[in-house]
């Protein structure tokens, strides 16, 4: 979707000006070739033409993206170095310096510490600290510059005000579409048997089109996270060995690796979300370990010293109308999460068939220890489908917020931060999401 936007501009834009002769046959094929991202590219540099904003220990198997025109004359350099000199233009070591200083913006050798980067985030004070604080690499902020670039190209799109992540049967997507606020779902799944790849959180490309949908939310937006808990809940600790010692379980598993890969993409845009001051809920089973992922629990140490919001409530999905009981908590950074707080008496819950009878989960002893363990039965993925009620609920609840807009978070430090995490080593895709903007996909 993001990408198709992008694409139609660009032939949009290719057939409003019509150069003619060997001007149009280069036009075309670096309109072709390269697309929006190239254009977004040179704009952010401050020059029409840039000879390739590319990192010198870029991987070998992906070539710098070189400008059409200097692909098609390869001597084209030199003739611009005779022309220079009769003009008594600066010389190569002059010009290489200026085009260092026109490039620092996204360069991926720009400093931290270089102000044009932040000014064209267009971060404000206070959102440039709350990134400090929380340790977030400068990856993660060149990928914001070009998304936000990219984005000003395109004529026309409606502020976002939800994007449910995992959305499933949309519940919560669609209670905000039915009160006509434009909302989002991203879903790896749309239907049996499909799958789309371009929203798929453990994917390069479907991160970049959940940081591109985070870029397009009000500032009053709400994030919902129904991050696959699979491998996280107590039914799957026997196999994956994730335990409070080991959050990240066994990781030569697949599944695992997948999940923990979800859950720290997740976990960036929740960071984002604490940076811009957006709402943003995570909901899990309640024997869920995900808030043990070393990414979250950062993120929550951070709140904790900075009083941050980093709230957490219990409800049951049954008070919602959901078939199953099913006791689940709500992490937030709103406190009017609490809205959402529901019990379910002990007698209540008789009412509803045993997860056994339900084939939802087994329970069984280990040999010799006798410890009992869980299984997960056929009909334990249906359980993670939301009601209706559950999604107008949400929705009622944020609009009921939004009309009262919390304080923003501190910007004062009121502690000591935590160790600095190093999210470029729990999050590798950072890079090769970068390498998208500064290479042909």
């Amino acid at each position: 979707m993001v990408w198709a936007a992008s694409k139609n501009k660009a032939a949009s834009k290719k057939t409003a000006a019509k150069p003619k002769g060997k001007a149009a046959a280069k036009k075309k094929a670096n309109v072709k070739k390269y697309g929006k991202l190239l254009s977004a590219r040179r704009r952010l540099s401050g020059k029409q033409k840039v000879p390739g904003l590319v990192d010198e220990d870029a991987p070998e198997t992906i070539p710098p993206p070189l400008v059409a025109e200097e692909a098609a004359d390869p001597n084209k350099d030199k003739k611009k170095k005779k022309k220079k000199k009769k003009r008594g233009q600066p010389d190569a070591a002059e010009e290489a310096a200026d085009h260092k200083k026109q490039t620092s913006v996204i360069s991926p050798g720009a400093p931290l510490s270089d102000p044009t980067l932040w000014d064209a985030a267009k971060f404000t004070t206070a959102e440039k600290h709350r990134w400090e604080l929380l340790h977030l690499p400068l990856t993660l902020l060149r990928i914001l510059v070009c998304i936000n670039a990219d984005l000003k190209t395109w004529q026309n799109f409606d502020t976002v005000y939800c994007v449910e992540f995992f959305a499933g049967v949309e519940a919560i997507a669609s209670a905000f579409g039915q009160e006509g606020y434009h909302a989002l779902s991203y879903e790896k799944h749309p239907a049996p048997g499909e799958v789309n790849d371009r929203q798929d959180l453990t994917s390069t490309k479907g991160f970049l089109t959940a940081m591109t949908w985070f870029c397009m939310c009000g500032v009053d937006a709400l994030l919902w996270f129904a991050t696959v808990c699979g491998t996280w809940v107590v039914a799957s600790r026997s196999s994956t060995k994730r335990s409070s010692s080991s959050p990240l379980g066994d990781q030569t598993l697949p599944s695992v690796n997948l999940a923990n890969v979800m859950t720290a993409h997740s976990a960036i845009l929740i960071a984002l979300a604490y940076v811009r001051d957006t709402s943003w809920f995570l909901e899990q089973p309640l024997t869920s370990m995900m808030p043990e992922h070393p990414l979250l629990r950062h993120i929550q140490l951070v709140c904790h010293s900075q009083g941050w919001v980093w709230n957490q409530i219990t409800t049951w999905m049954g008070c919602f109308g959901h078939d199953r009981p099913k006791a689940s908590f709500l992490i937030s950074n709103r406190h009017w999460v609490s809205n959402l707080q529901r019990s379910l008496s002990s007698e209540d819950r008789k009412k509803f068939v045993s997860t056994e009878e339900a084939g939802i989960m087994t329970k069984s002893f280990q040999e010799g220890t006798g410890k009992p363990q869980f299984t997960g039965g056929e009909n334990l993925k249906a359980t993670q489908a939301y009601t209706k009620e559950f999604g107008m609920a949400v929705f009622q609840a944020w609009e009921k917020a939004r009309s009262k807009p919390s304080p923003d978070i501190p910007v004062v430090d009121s502690g000591e931060a935590p160790e600095i995490m190093d999210w470029a080593a729990e999050v590798p895709a950072l890079d090769r999401v970068l390498l998208l903007f500064f290479h042909a996909d």
